[in-house]
């Protein structure tokens, strides 16, 4: 990276989806909580109950880090889905 350029908005949504990935197993629906992100991570993301804290300080980071090399963004969220846990995995319900 360049000095005094921040990361992409590609390489901290990669960054964050590792972050993501490794907070979200389950085993139950109710494990699982709406974590808020932000532009340009999305607006939320379903992770295990036990990590939301950790996955909102990242999501908090990244974007701090992709706005410090002048870069901004901003959209419209929508309503966060209903919650399941499918195939070990915090996800929308069907």
């Amino acid at each position: 990276m360049v000095a005094g350029c921040g990361p992409s908005a590609d390489d901290v949504k990669q960054e964050f989806d590792v972050e993501v990935q490794r907070s979200n197993g389950c085993s139950e629906a109710s494990e699982c909580v709406v974590a808020s992100a932000g532009c340009p991570l999305g607006c939320w993301v379903l992770v295990n109950a036990e990590f939301q804290a950790r996955v909102e300080a990242k999501a908090r980071e990244l974007i701090d880090d992709y706005e410090s090399g002048g870069s901004r963004c901003d959209y419209d969220c929508t309503e966060a889905p209903m919650i399941a846990c499918s195939a070990g995995k915090c996800a929308p319900a069907e």
